[in-house]
């Protein structure tokens, strides 16, 4: 029994230094590691936590050798785990910055999943306007919604190209793009393929950022595959194409390993400090959610001035926007 008992220990050690680094390892897209990291923060507090009670075991059972030997090596293992967990966070930033006036030589950048209209075009308008989005990327965002709310803004004075791809019945699976006439104009190709919707423009004179909004499908067990499919063509389309800009509810985070290996490209809100900040969903707190809606951006053409998550209408997503310059 006691074998048993130590090999337990042992087991739930492993599993829980696993979860440290999945990626590393090649478990972050394996079902249902790829869930579980998604909430690092919620794995940091119940390591910690776990720390905490373990250690009080060991200190209520001491009279059993055993038990308390056991408990004091799992309590020291999940306080391993705890702090490293705290220092990945605390390294990619914590800090929810106020929404910053853009620059004037630079790219400003809204995404934000409606979730299907939750967000009225009048709650992203408001947010537009206050941000004074240069590009608006809208997972979940019919058409209609999208006209609509290019019509708020030019009222206010902006005028908006507006681009969108639907692959299903349901506003899901619709995703909008919104360009203001300042960039130039630009014109709709084909993008990635995504289950639920990719747009991709170009500017017609060649001079301007390439623009991408993507919306891939939810790591749910029986969409791993295409999940996976749907990051790859995301993330091959980031990499590959010089100066883009790419917004967009990925439904991964950077614990992910089709996140970790973007180079030239990289998350806005990990550079500017703000990569821990959780985006999803808004029931719970900022730092205690999943970051899962990004902006990426090929580093070699643009640095990032500012990055604010904020909360719009009604959405379970919040809102992402970034103050891009040009690098140099």
């Amino acid at each position: 029994m006691r074998v048993i008992g130590w090999l337990v220990v042992a087991l739930v050690a492993l599993a829980a230094l696993a979860l440290v680094d999945p990626a590393r390892i090649g478990l972050s897209t394996t079902f249902p590691v790829t869930q579980v990291i998604a909430f690092r923060s919620v794995l940091a507090v119940a390591s910690l936590g776990a720390a905490v009670v373990l250690a009080a075991v060991a200190i209520a059972v001491r009279a059993s050798h055993h038990q308390a030997r056991a408990a004091v090596v799992l309590a020291l293992v999940f306080l391993l785990c705890g702090a490293s967990h705290t220092w990945v966070l605390a390294a990619r930033g914590l800090t929810a910055t106020p929404l910053a006036p853009a620059a004037d030589d630079g790219v400003t950048v809204l995404q934000l999943n409606t979730y299907g209209g939750a967000s009225s075009p009048e709650d992203v308008a408001r947010l537009a306007y206050a941000a004074q989005a240069d590009v608006l990327t809208l997972p979940e965002t019919t058409a209609e919604s999208a006209r609509a709310i290019a019509a708020l803004l030019a009222a206010e004075g902006g005028d908006y190209q507006v681009f969108t791809h639907t692959t299903g019945p349901w506003a899901a699976f619709s995703t909008a793009l919104l360009v203001s006439d300042e960039l130039g104009t630009y014109h709709q190709v084909p993008g990635p393929p995504t289950r639920a919707g990719a747009v991709r423009a170009e500017p017609d004179d060649g001079v301007g950022p390439v623009l991408l909004a993507v919306h891939p499908t939810a790591p749910l067990r029986a969409r791993m595959h295409q999940w996976s499919a749907d990051l790859g063509a995301v993330t091959d389309a980031c990499r590959a194409t010089p100066g883009v800009i790419v917004g967009g509810d990925l439904n991964a985070t950077v614990d992910h390993a089709p996140l970790r290996h973007l180079d030239p490209c990289a998350s806005a809100a990990v550079l500017a400090g703000s990569g821990a900040v959780s985006t999803w969903p808004t029931s719970q707190p900022s730092r205690l959610g999943t970051t899962i809606d990004h902006v990426l951006v090929d580093t070699r053409a643009w640095d990032v001035a500012a990055v604010s998550v904020v909360a719009a209408g009604g959405s379970d997503h919040r809102g992402v926007v970034v103050h891009l310059v040009p690098t140099g």
